[in-house]
Parts: C-alpha cells; sequence; structure tokens
C-alpha cells in the first residue's frame, strides 16, 4: 500500500518538475535567426558571449565578441543571404542550439550555434558555419 501512494505521488508530481525543466532552457530569440536570413553580423553579434568559438568554413579559432562579428561580417559581405531555414532546435538543461541552412549567392552553407544560458544570460557560446555538398 506504501509503494502504491508513492508511485501515486511521483505521478503526481510529474508535470511540475517537466514544467520547470522547460523553463531553464527558453527558446532561442527569432532576433538571431533574422539576423542570419538578413546577414546582419551586428544584431548577431549582440548574442556572441564575450569570448565565442568560431569555426567558420575550415577556419577554427576562440574569438572576443568584436573579432568573432568582424569575421562573421565578412562572411556575410562575401555570402550575401537570400535565406535561411531553420532544421532544428532543441535544448538540454541549460543549453540550447539550433542547425539550418543559409543560401546565400553564392552557395549553401549549414549554420549550427550553440547557446548556454548562465545567471539568467543567455549567450552564443559556438558558431559554426560550414559549407553543403
Amino acid at each position: 500500500m506504501k509503494s502504491i501512494k508513492i508511485i501515486l505521488l511521483a505521478i503526481a508530481m510529474l508535470p511540475g518538475s517537466l514544467a520547470l525543466k522547460a523553463q531553464s532552457a527558453p527558446n532561442i530569440p527569432e532576433a538571431i535567426f533574422t539576423s542570419l536570413r538578413t546577414g546582419d553580423s551586428d544584431s548577431l553579434a549582440q548574442y556572441f558571449n564575450t569570448q565565442i568559438e568560431l569555426i567558420l568554413l575550415g577556419k577554427e579559432g576562440i574569438y572576443s565578441k568584436n573579432a568573432a562579428e568582424v569575421l562573421v561580417r565578412d562572411f556575410f559581405t562575401k555570402n550575401p543571404p537570400l535565406s535561411y531555414t531553420k532544421k532544428n532546435e532543441s535544448s538540454r538543461a541549460n543549453t540550447r542550439f539550433a542547425i539550418g541552412e543559409l543560401n546565400t549567392v553564392k552557395g549553401r552553407f549549414r549554420i549550427y550555434f550553440l547557446m548556454k544560458n548562465i545567471n539568467g544570460t543567455s549567450a552564443i557560446y559556438e558558431l559554426r558555419i560550414q559549407e553543403t555538398d
């Protein structure tokens, strides 16, 4: 009888614990996707962490927010976007990521970014821009 009460209590608490988990990783701001669609590196960089891992067409490194913005701006200048399509978005604990495809005047690129929510502040910690086959 006691085990049945414990099981019922656990089932009753389940919806509340799922709601708490969903709250820990808010949705990725739509402004990030808009900045990818429009090639607005300045708006995108507003979401960069102070240090960001940037993988850009095979070149990778850890860059300051300002240096990463310059490299992304150069990419968008050379590859003006036509459209961006989000392929996947997911979250786990305090991290979120999205994968999408950027169609540009010069070709298609796979875009991946990872965001972390630390002390209530969300920022992009990793951004990958890779050519697709």
